[in-house]
């Protein structure tokens, strides 16, 4: 099995062209065509480019973030470890067991 198109269905879809356009339009849409998809490649590269580049160098730099966000992390792991051993736990109440 070819690709999607077949040499016959590519075939049909030129001779559609034909007739839709005519013989003079014809290389004129090829030549618009052929600008409009380079185009779209120089934009797409330009962008995974500039999105590739991006991720490999951070934006926001330990300094610029303000001093609560730069609390160290065992002291928030014991206040943490604290607040639960604090923290009262509910009871539920239960109907008395009969043997």
């Amino acid at each position: 099995m070819m690709g999607i198109l077949e040499p016959g269905h590519l075939l049909l879809i030129l001779l559609a062209a034909l007739l839709i356009f005519g013989p003079r339009k014809l290389p004129e849409l090829g030549k618009t065509l052929g600008q409009t998809l380079r185009e779209f490649r120089q934009h797409t590269s330009g962008l995974s480019a500039e999105l590739s580049g991006s991720l490999d160098t951070p934006q926001i730099g330990a300094q610029s973030l303000p001093a609560a966000a730069t609390v160290p992390v065992e002291r928030v792991a014991a206040e943490t470890v604290q607040l639960v051993a604090t923290t009262p736990v509910p009871v539920a109440e239960h109907a008395p067991i009969k043997e």
